[in-house]
């Protein structure tokens, strides 16, 4: 029984393209010699081609720029939200961990803490921590900038020391 080769129904029996065939009779497309590996080299780099240029950009929407104005307003509706709530900024294990890595550092002994007192702790740091950054926006204004810098920073510890 001889071998058939499977062809797809889209394509014509010599393996040419619709846009390799000339306008003269069929018998003169026979004549052409092409390789079957070059063809299907050939039809799997425009593939390739057509599947970087139209499904990429298709599938993937490009995002969206959101305007100043709104990423401002989004930025002031979380300070507020920030400054109405009463809950802990840092998150308490990481702020544990710190912790007892500082009392490691100055005793050289694993000392315990009770949870009470790891809170309280937490609470002054952060009371401090906003106090500070508050003032760097301040000092950063009065510079005329709305980034707050190292510079800016370094400034108002100073103050606070003194």
């Amino acid at each position: 029984m001889p071998r058939r080769s499977r062809v797809p129904p889209s394509r014509n029996p010599h393996g040419l393209g619709a846009h390799e065939r000339s306008d003269e009779s069929s018998s003169d497309i026979s004549t052409v010699a092409v390789s079957p590996q070059n063809v299907h080299r050939s039809r799997r780099r425009s593939v390739s081609e057509n599947r970087t240029s139209s499904t990429r950009s298709s599938a993937r929407p490009q995002p969206r720029q959101r305007s100043v104005s709104t990423r401002v307003t989004n930025a002031l509706a979380e300070i507020h939200r920030l400054q109405q709530s009463t809950c802990l900024l840092i998150p308490k294990l990481p702020f544990a961990r710190l912790i007892r890595e500082i009392m490691m550092q100055y005793t050289g002994r694993n000392l315990r803490i009770t949870r009470e007192a790891l809170m309280a702790i937490q609470e002054a740091a952060e009371i401090y921590l906003v106090m500070l950054f508050e003032d760097t926006q301040k000092l950063a204004l009065h510079r005329q900038r709305v980034t707050i810098t190292k510079k800016d920073m370094d400034m108002a510890l100073y103050f606070r020391i003194s």
